[in-house]
């Protein structure tokens, strides 16, 4: 690699570097600020646990952030040499495009390799470990899992209060759901004590809330929806209100894990075994869930493989653009990214097995890839 190559690969590493950085903290940020420091603030995690769950945050938007900021770099650099006329200082020394463009094609070569293994292992093992150290919070310690001023949505539970002390709430909301959502209590109190009971490992452990100074409205259990009828209501000075451990830890991040949470090792077996079939399951139920599973596989693939896709397209219209501006090459890979996305998006829509949905998601690149090798080709010839 010469001097000049050298140069080139610094200058395009350090702006990749920066612009990863910046996109992590663009796609984390809300999640932080949303779910995360809510549990510090109110007792649910400590600062390991935040730090953890702060690192596994950014490991799952890593996916989602180096084709980005690869591309931002990439529009960065070149934009700049070529506003500076640098580009055609090289090729006047007999430079030719792919020798400039050489470490730029290494970096991004190196960018497929990391994604491929962070879609398939270091993504998925973070979104489960999150899942898991959420609901292992609310276990540790369910009584905090009523968030002052939000509303806590269990199976069959809404709970609302509007100040916590403690284990005391005030101003607090319940409405009590049936198996098909229905509202068939409401109850409204001036203040509840939360307690949780249940063994050490919680299972089979209830959050008791204690109502005091409560009004309740009792619905029609056989006709929720006949607003004609007169709501009975009472008081009550004490009213017990039971919420079962289990739907507190399906509210707090314990769901059956989606595809994209799976590792490739997972999937593969996933492949062979079929994916949320039922025991009864018909051929073509087992066929819909294979190809359901392989086109999670040829998603991480083409997802990593887009990165060199993208990288092809953005060389030439880096060159030809000839902006230093950040902001508009920013906005460029923005543009260039999310309509690969949504390409790739577009293709999962398709369900239907016999379509072939897990070969037609690898359209994108094959446009990309195409596009950008055709303005590369000119871009040389120049």
């Amino acid at each position: 690699m010469t001097r000049l190559q050298r140069h080139i690969f610094e200058q395009v590493f350090q702006a990749v570097f920066l612009a990863v950085g910046l996109f992590v903290f663009v796609l984390t940020a809300g999640i932080l600020f949303r779910d995360i420091f809510p549990l510090l603030a109110n007792g649910m995690i400590g600062w390991g646990q935040f730090l953890e769950l702060m690192a596994l945050v950014i490991l799952g938007a890593l996916p989602y952030a180096l084709p980005i900021g690869l591309l931002a770099g990439i529009l960065m650099v070149l934009g700049r040499m070529s506003a500076q006329n640098e580009i055609l200082a090289m090729k006047s020394i007999g430079m030719s495009l792919w020798r400039i463009t050489a470490p730029i094609h290494l970096i991004a070569l190196g960018g497929v390799a990391l994604s491929l293994y962070i879609n398939f292992e270091l993504a998925p093992n973070a979104n489960t470990d999150y899942k898991r150290i959420l609901g292992g919070s609310a276990r540790a310690n369910p009584s905090r899992f009523i968030v002052p001023g939000e509303f806590v949505r269990t199976k069959k539970h809404t709970v609302y209060a509007a100040t916590r002390t403690g284990d005391l709430l005030g101003n607090v909301w319940v409405w009590q759901l049936d198996a098909t959502g229905q509202i068939i209590r409401i109850v409204r109190a001036e203040t509840a004590e939360a307690v949780f009971t249940g063994t050490d490992n919680a299972a089979g452990g209830v959050l008791q809330l204690t109502a005091h100074n409560t009004m309740v409205e009792d619905f029609n259990r056989k006709n929720a929806d006949d607003f004609s009828a007169t709501i009975p209501s009472y008081k009550a000075g004490r009213l017990p209100i039971t919420i079962p451990l289990d739907e507190i830890m399906s509210a707090a991040g314990n769901p059956k894990r989606k595809l994209r949470y799976h590792t490739f090792g997972e999937l593969m077996e996933l492949r062979k075994t079929g994916w949320n079939l039922r025991p009864e399951a018909t051929a073509k139920e087992r066929l819909a869930s294979r190809i359901s599973v392989q086109c999670q596989i040829q998603s991480n693939l083409a997802s990593a493989l887009g990165i060199l896709s993208m990288t092809l397209l953005a060389i030439p219209l880096g060159i030809k653009t000839s902006r230093s501006e950040t902001l508009v090459n920013i906005a460029i890979a923005l543009a260039l990214a999310l309509t690969f996305y949504v390409f790739l998006v577009m293709m999962t829509w398709i369900t239907d097995p016999a379509l072939r949905p897990d070969l037609l998601i690898w359209l994108p690149n094959l446009l990309y890839q195409s596009i950008g090798a055709i303005l590369l080709w000119r871009a040389a010839r120049t």
